[in-house]
């Protein structure tokens, strides 16, 4: 029986590999799809803000039926997870040109019906994926790993048994699982060129992990029991819950503009990064790096280390603001520098050549909008904790797991729904600046737009918000 470390392994690794192809997905479709840096933006946006909503409805699913556990769950996502990893590399041009009768480059020419029904069905099976993973991995993977009863008594020192020897090869399969395979899934994909092997690495890791999941399935836990009877949402929530939540919503509406700021990193952000210099002397760093590294592993690392936010949840929404207002104006000021070099070596319309400016000039951006993220949901989540807190101690464990459990997926909700805003608030800019400036701030290719002055605004955009905010600080929450 495979250690619980490496079993846990196994349930994350189809979500790692997702996150890190759908980072590099803008890139895709503007270079091989041949799409404009706003339709590509708004397909990767569209998929990322229902990725952020669809987990309610799944945590729902899971707490509220005992029909599904995080069991079923979990294998719901392996399902689509691989049926949606599989699609997608099937979707490259090269995989059936010949079937198809189309080219095998990556072109838009090459680009035939087939591929696309692929493409945009895979999509919804990845996100479906994602969705059921996120709304019970958590729950999972606390019941596969081992568990201590703090509030059962130990024995008597005389009744102790000596703790059962840890299996030698523990530490082994941990470094595997959260350590070796993470690192060596970001070089295969970040390193290959050729977006069929890219997408084919994630199908074929899904699809082997998926087969040795179930390969395992006895040995892994059914979570609820039969005769177990759900949590019902008169249980979960009472009516004074319901009257906070509905006081809540003035913050979560003022919230939404930190997702539409955090719509910005996988799509224009790594647009910029495209087209830089990649080199660290003759050390090749790939774009996926920004995101995952400087982005991700900020944003994982915070996770645990802002504490301060649960003392006054409401000082950190406001600090995400503010650094979120600092992310636009960094990114704005670099993109600026960097329109004047594409200017000064005449790249306006030539998008073969590598600008001469290093795409490190966007790891301050990064670093910000990974901050800003992270202590915006972590902020929202314990603010939901301090208004919906359980004051009534009749209420069992695992009421109180499942209210927990509710704000962290709710806090991703908002942050999705910013995000699809991030479309819509691309559409409206645009109009408006063709309309008052007589060309829209937004072109075909990312040279020729001005995203210099779309930052400008979002960051005008989160300052006003900001003082929203403390308005709606003075009038609803008076106390």
């Amino acid at each position: 029986m495979a250690p619980s470390k490496l079993k846990a392994g196994f349930v994350v690794w189809p979500n790692l590999l997702t996150t890190l192809i759908m980072s590099i997905m803008a890139s895709y479709l503007t270079g091989a799809w041949e799409l404009s840096i706003t339709h590509a933006a708004a397909i990767v946006n569209l998929y990322s803000g229902v990725v952020g909503i669809m987990p309610v409805g799944m945590i729902c699913i899971v707490y509220m039926t005992g029909y599904m556990g995080s069991y079923w769950m979990i294998l719901l996502s392996r399902f689509a997870f691989t049926a949606g990893l599989v699609l997608l590399a099937m979707s490259t041009p090269p995989v059936l040109a010949g079937a198809t009768g189309t080219c095998s480059a990556y072109k838009a020419e090459c680009i035939g019906q087939v591929q696309k029904v692929l493409f945009y069905t895979s999509l919804p099976l990845i996100a479906v994926g994602v969705s059921a993973y996120l709304g019970s991995a958590l729950t999972f993977i606390d019941e596969l790993l081992p568990q201590t009863n703090p509030e059962q008594l130990p024995p008597p020192e005389s009744e102790q048994l000596p703790p059962p020897p840890e299996p030698e090869n523990e530490w082994f399969f941990g470094v595997i699982s959260m350590i070796f395979f993470p690192g060596a899934a970001l070089l295969a994909i970040g390193y290959i060129n050729p977006w069929s092997i890219k997408f084919g690495i994630g199908a074929i890791c899904t699809v082997v992990s998926t087969i040795i999941f179930l390969c395992g399935l006895c040995s892994f836990p059914r979570g609820r029991g039969a005769g177990q009877k759900p949590i019902s949402l008169t249980k979960m929530f009472r009516k004074q819950d319901a009257k906070s939540i509905l006081r809540l919503m003035p913050t979560c509406m003022t919230c939404i503009l930190t997702g539409i700021v955090v719509s910005i990193g996988k799509t224009y952000f790594i647009e910029q990064a495209t087209d830089m210099n990649p080199h660290v002397g003759r050390l090749l760093v790939p774009t996926i790096v920004l995101p995952i590294c400087f982005q991700g592993f900020l944003k994982a690392y915070l996770a645990n280390q802002i504490k301060w936010c649960a003392a006054d949840p409401r000082f950190g929404i406001a600090m995400s603001k503010i650094i979120a207002t600092l992310c636009c104006i960094t990114a704005a000021k670099v993109e600026t520098r960097r329109l004047g070099v594409v200017r000064r070596e005449g790249l306006i319309d030539d998008n073969t050549k590598t600008i001469p400016m290093t795409m490190f000039w966007l790891v301050p951006q990064f670093l910000l909008l990974g901050l800003a993220e992270e202590l915006s949901e972590k902020s929202i989540v314990c603010f939901f904790t301090d208004r919906l807190e359980i004051k009534t101690p009749e209420e069992d464990k695992a009421t109180k797991e499942s209210k927990n459990m509710y704000m962290k997926i709710f806090a991703q909700a908002v942050s999705g729904v910013g995000i699809l805003c991030g479309v819509l608030s691309v559409y409206a800019v645009g109009e408006v600046s063709a309309r008052v400036g007589g060309s829209s701030w937004f072109q075909f290719t990312l040279n020729r737009s001005r995203l210099d002055n779309y930052y400008w605004t979002l960051a005008a955009l989160t300052a006003i918000n900001l003082v929203l905010d403390l308005l709606v600080r003075c009038v609803v929450f008076r106390d």
